[in-house]
């Protein structure tokens, strides 16, 4: 869910390029290759461009399952607030709902969270 059109979005905060008027274009293409390289892909606080690191971080995350019965509470601006319970089989329901378009009693599937990122 977003405050625009309801749908899901993706932000990137930075784009990297090389001037094709530069003196050091090898210089500078050892470091965007560094940037991307899945060493520092895997220390980054962001979803990684890397697909292999990105596929290593969904393992991890898909190897700390929930339990049926298990309740996430989910929170997002401006003052969304919805607690969910895991049913299994990645699907949800909605439990508690302040704010938001998700409604008491809405089931879902949703195999992966993410923290701190956006739904």
């Amino acid at each position: 869910p977003s405050d625009h059109d309801g749908g899901c979005q993706l932000e990137f905060g930075s784009l990297l390029s090389i001037n094709t008027q530069s003196e050091q274009k090898s210089g500078a293409w050892a470091f965007l290759s560094y940037l991307l390289s899945d060493a520092c892909q895997q220390s980054v606080n962001y979803l990684p461009v890397s697909d292999t690191v990105l596929q290593e971080q969904f393992k991890q995350l898909l190897a700390e399952e929930l339990r049926p019965k298990e309740r996430l509470r989910l929170t997002w601006l401006p003052d969304r607030d919805v607690t969910i319970e895991y049913l299994g089989n990645d699907r949800f329901k909605v439990v508690a709902a302040a704010n938001s378009k998700l409604r008491v009693g809405y089931t879902f599937d949703c195999p992966l969270f993410i923290e701190n990122e956006p739904l």
